[in-house]
């Protein structure tokens, strides 16, 4: 029963990271164009 929510929330919040470090980068590429 543990498993699983501790699990969940690290994979959304992975995944979280991994969307706002990809939009960051693309806000920085567009800046420097």
């Amino acid at each position: 029963m543990d498993v699983v929510p501790k699990d969940v929330p690290k994979g959304g919040a992975c995944m979280n990271n991994y969307k706002i470090g990809k939009h960051i980068l693309i806000e920085i590429i567009s800046n420097i164009s």
